[in-house]
């Protein structure tokens, strides 16, 4: 963890999206049979997540609850059974809830999301570009209540140490394949 710590704060000082990452340099990573895994300098973009993009997410969740309410109401079970389905003064509680303990958090930045484009080189030399990949890190300072509002909408808890195919998620650091290595090189 400590390992991740302080690649996460050198990145929390950048801006919203960078092309590069603060130490300017290439990550090359090596197979056991030689062959290599690089990620050039030029192919990284560093993104923050913070209050205003959870907030964003706070506001289309609602507005869709409210439009799926409206259509329910409009619908033939009326206004009751859509009232009791729907919750709609329990889901503006929650809302209202929700922005008050972001309003309350002291990080700016929630998350870091690192996008890139790896370089296979075969043992021939031969060099391909593969297809673009996520890590990404949660901000270890930000309260377990931000975090629960994260998880809600984006379900980012599932990326603490596991791999997944969605949004960002976390390399494995245990793990003896080079491609695996090579992402957490990224982030440390």
């Amino acid at each position: 963890m400590k390992r991740l710590l302080f690649p996460l704060i050198a990145t929390i000082a950048l801006p919203t999206a960078v092309n590069a990452l603060p130490w300017n340099k290439d990550i090359v990573v090596k197979t056991d049979l030689g062959e290599q895994y690089i990620i050039k300098d030029s192919a990284i973009t560093v993104l923050n997540f913070g209050k205003d993009d959870i907030l964003k997410k706070i506001e289309k969740g609602a507005d869709k609850h409210a439009r799926d309410f409206k259509r329910c109401e409009d619908g033939p079970l009326g206004y009751e059974s859509c009232d009791r389905i729907f919750k709609p003064d329990e889901r503006k509680w929650m809302d209202n809830s929700r922005r008050n303990t972001l309003n309350k958090e002291g990080q700016n930045v929630h998350f870091v999301g690192i996008r890139f484009r790896p370089i296979f080189v075969d043992l021939n030399n031969q060099k391909s570009a593969l297809d673009y990949d996520k890590v990404g890190c949660v901000n270890p300072k930000i309260k377990k209540e931000t975090l629960k509002i994260w998880d809600y909408f984006t379900g980012i808890e599932k990326f603490k140490g596991k791999k997944s195919l969605d949004v960002y998620n976390s390399p494995d650091a245990n793990s003896s394949l080079a491609y695996e290595q090579m992402r957490v090189d990224l982030i440390t």
